[in-house]
């Protein structure tokens, strides 16, 4: 990274969004929309700027995380802060954003577009935060599930996951399965002797038993999955000096081949109007 390069990251860090004396202001918003703490909107915002950068200095397509995606779009809903003041003002260029055409296609380009970005951000910013910035499959996997929803009309509950990551998790549940099978298996076959009491006990510490580890298993999942990203979670641009460029973003569903997904795309250049 040059001087220039560097006077223009310190100069995008440092920048404002929105006006600095709303009592709402863009990451209160950002936070409200995406549900997120208000240290996590910080960090999404200081992420989606490093992006920014990326767009600017190395002149190819970029594709964003979902989070970094977020603060793009509500940006770009603040139109005097996005174009005038760090597209024209700051960055000398605009950075256009528009809908991807969909299809099979698009959506293999995009994820390895990702990936690209990824491999790019580790050039000149190091690791990427994974709670920010996931793996390209985990990137796209929910693109298709996210709706608007009314909370005030609506109950949120989060579904319950296993994610059997580590051998001790199958372990433990084959475990706790065979222990439960044995018990009922125990309890049928002594259901006409003397033995019944002892076999009912038998069925019922099974079936404890294999709640305690399928609760252990589901909390240690949660675990896993609430550190490697933080809160619930698309893009692409390119850039040029004097002419207008685009490309463009997909996100995929979870089968990856989505024509209805969300996309968007961007270029930017001298000759691209707001």
């Amino acid at each position: 990274m040059d001087k220039i390069q560097y006077d223009l990251l310190a100069q995008l860090m440092a920048f404002e969004i929105g006006p600095t004396n709303a009592t709402f202001s863009f990451r209160d918003r950002l936070a409200r929309e995406n549900h997120w703490t208000m240290d996590f909107t910080n960090k999404v915002i200081s992420e989606y700027k490093r992006f920014i950068f990326l767009i600017v200095t190395t002149k190819k397509a970029q594709t964003p995380s979902d989070q970094v995606d977020q603060a793009w779009h509500l940006h770009m809903t603040y139109t005097e802060s996005y174009w005038d003041e760090m597209c024209n003002g700051l960055l000398k260029q605009k950075i256009h954003h528009g809908p991807t055409k969909g299809g099979q296609q698009e959506n293999q380009k995009y994820l390895q577009q990702y990936q690209q970005t990824l491999d790019m951000y580790q050039t000149v910013f190091g690791d990427a935060p994974k709670d920010i910035w996931p793996e390209p499959k985990e990137r796209f996997a929910d693109a298709g599930s996210f709706q608007r929803v009314n909370t005030r009309n609506f109950w949120m509950i989060k579904k319950p996951s296993i994610n059997l990551n580590t051998k001790l998790d199958k372990k433990l549940l084959l475990a706790g399965v065979i222990t439960s099978l044995a018990g009922t298996a125990y309890a049928a076959s002594t259901q006409e002797s003397s033995s019944t009491n002892i076999g009912l006990t038998v069925a019922l510490v099974g079936a404890i038993a294999f709640i305690f580890v399928f609760a252990y298993i589901l909390k240690k999942s949660n675990q896993r999955k609430n550190s490697s990203r933080s809160h619930d979670s698309s893009g692409g641009f390119f850039v040029g000096s004097s002419t207008s460029s685009k490309s463009k973003h997909s996100d995929n569903d979870s089968s990856g081949g989505s024509d209805g997904s969300s996309g968007c795309s961007s270029g930017c250049g001298g000759g691209c109007g707001s």
